[in-house]
């Protein structure tokens, strides 16, 4: 493994806020212009047209999100066991996901005048990350999906098998890839519609049917792929994996593409989300490879500046849509929409840091507390 392996990589968080800053312009700026979005987000509307361009493909950030986490996952398993892999996990996932749905809640609450069953048991979904389109946050919706990738990597390392990573994730991508081609061929009526068609549709439409990452999948094969080729040995196989499952997420890509139709604005050519993906799976192979270099230029100071970014985006993509949808409409008496987006991002940017460096922080130790004492009771038992 190569030396700068060890060190944080800077252009990782850099990618991680990048991705978050396009989903936020995506739901805060693209969703709100367009009249179908309007009653389903409680009569949100704003006029953003001329920034339609630059945000109608901030849904990107997803995949750049799922991406990275393959990477970023292969790193952290590397040379861990199943136990300190899932603690790891756990403590990094769910103290920010309570924190924010608890924030959200009270949010809504204060917004709405009311609470709910309904209400609670959306938040509830959220915290415990159930596969479902009802939801307190629709941000939520990725964190299953997350979670079935973390276990599929705690299976390798609980069995020993964390050495055939490459397989499992080239046959990952592969499954994923297939199963991407299959529905975009339906989609544009390569294949007639049939009953297993219907059935993956309907798994993407209620989001249950992402937990079996047929259609994300091969994002995170690419990003542990990645870790393979760029900090333990680049093989024919691997290089040529990557470079196969590039396209079956390309056709991935192409397949939510189709799902939004043209608009008085011209129509949404697929190569622009494609050609950002690219451009960050690039960036990944750069950051690692000029990781040192990077380090000179940013020095101490700048490289800790980069990581609170980091640490900053998973609060700053489960705090900011319902929140957004919910305090929009009460600021457009006030101030202009320009003006609304500006202090909606500064203000989640600051709940998020608040959220990172202090409120996060405390529930982690708390949740390693526990998990450690969870830990010494099952070896005591056993032993």
């Amino acid at each position: 493994m190569s030396r700068n392996a060890h060190q944080q990589i800077l252009g990782l968080d850099a990618l991680r806020f990048l991705a978050a800053t396009l989903v936020f312009g995506y739901h805060l700026v693209y969703l709100i212009t367009h009249e179908s979005y309007v009653h389903h987000w409680g009569g949100v509307k704003a006029n953003f047209e001329a920034l339609t361009p630059i945000t109608w493909f901030g849904w990107i950030g997803v995949q750049i999100f799922f991406t990275l986490s393959g990477f970023v996952i292969a790193y952290s398993a590397s040379g861990s066991t199943a136990s300190r892999f899932i603690k790891s996990r756990v403590v990094r996932l769910f103290p920010a996901a309570w924190i924010c749905s608890a924030i959200t809640l009270l949010v809504v609450i204060w917004g709405t005048h009311s609470l709910t069953r309904y209400m609670l048991g959306n938040a509830v979904r959220g915290c415990f990350m159930w596969p479902s389109n009802r939801l307190l946050d629709g941000s939520y919706w990725t964190l299953p999906i997350e979670i079935v990738f973390y276990a599929l990597i705690a299976t390798l390392l609980g069995f020993g098998l964390f050495s055939r990573l490459e397989q499992v994730m080239i046959l990952l991508g592969l499954y994923s890839s297939s199963v991407s081609t299959y529905l975009l061929g339906v989609r544009v009526g390569w294949f007639r519609p049939s009953g297993l068609s219907r059935l993956l549709l309907a798994g993407i439409e209620d989001y249950r049917g992402n937990v079996l990452l047929y259609q994300h999948g091969t994002y995170f094969a690419i990003g542990a792929l990645l870790w393979l080729v760029l900090l333990q040995q680049p093989t024919r196989r691997r290089i040529f994996a990557i470079a196969l499952l590039i396209f079956g997420s390309i056709v991935q890509i192409l397949n939510f593409s189709t799902n939004f139709p043209s608009t008085p604005q011209g129509s949404r050519p697929p190569w622009v989300p494609i050609t950002v993906w690219l451009l960050c799976v690039a960036a990944i192979a750069a950051s690692v490879r000029w990781n040192v270099v990077l380090h000179t230029f940013f020095k101490p100071a700048g490289a800790r500046a980069l990581r609170i970014l980091g640490l900053m985006t998973y609060p700053l993509y489960l705090l900011h849509q319902r929140i957004g949808y919910l305090l929009f409409p009460r600021l457009q008496p006030l101030l202009p929409n320009w003006a609304i987006v500006t202090v909606l991002f500064a203000g989640c940017l600051l709940a998020s840091y608040l959220v990172a460096m202090y409120a996060e922080k405390t529930l982690q130790g708390l949740f390693r507390k526990v998990l450690d004492r969870a830990t010494r009771a099952e070896y005591v038992s056993v032993s």
